[in-house]
């Protein structure tokens, strides 16, 4: 992935967050608003880790860029080698929790970069991405209409995780900036 490929789908993505974060006081669609905003939010997420890696992968494969080791690749392609009863390579996909894809992911776009950056994991933003990964899964995977609903605590969660992302996000930025000063 390029940044004339990434950056559309970035904006598209910030837009969807910005449309519902600013609906999320509408007391008529209160439920509805507040899914929509948890859905963008992790589609916001997802959208730059999946960046990240097809970058770091192109990166890698450039003459120029540093090379990742097989197991990063596999890693990064989300894929699971096997070798079958024939002797041919096989390749199946391969999940990757949500929050080891988010540190890996943005650990490998930093050591594309060569910035020295180290993913914030234990402050409240860092918390509250895990528990509003855990409310994403049970308005994805709804067992009753119980569950489609929203308290203002778990919403908060979401938000907290969402600014400890985009924080996290300008300060990766800064520091790819700064390496790549020194590198020129």
């Amino acid at each position: 992935m390029r940044s004339e490929e990434f950056n559309p789908l970035r904006m598209r993505l910030s837009e969807d967050v910005t449309y519902f974060n600013i609906r999320l006081g509408d007391e008529t669609n209160k439920n509805i608003i507040r899914r929509s905003y948890v859905r963008a939010v992790f589609a916001f997420i997802e959208g730059y880790l999946y960046a990240f890696k097809q970058i770091s992968l192109r990166i890698s494969e450039e003459s120029e860029g540093i090379k990742l080791s097989p197991e990063e690749i596999i890693a990064l392609k989300e894929v699971e080698v096997s070798i079958d009863d024939s002797g041919n390579i096989k390749q199946r996909s391969k999940y990757i929790p949500a929050r080891k894809s988010l540190v890996f992911s943005i650990a490998s776009i930093a050591k594309q970069h060569e910035a020295d950056f180290i993913l914030d994991k234990g402050g409240q933003g860092s918390e509250a991405y895990q528990v509003a990964l855990k409310i994403r899964d049970r308005l994805m995977h709804p067992k009753s209409h119980r569950e489609l609903e929203l308290t203002d605590i778990e919403l908060e969660s979401v938000q907290v995780a969402y600014n400890w992302f985009t924080n996290e996000l300008s300060r990766l930025e800064v520091k790819i900036g700064e390496a790549a000063t020194q590198n020129t």
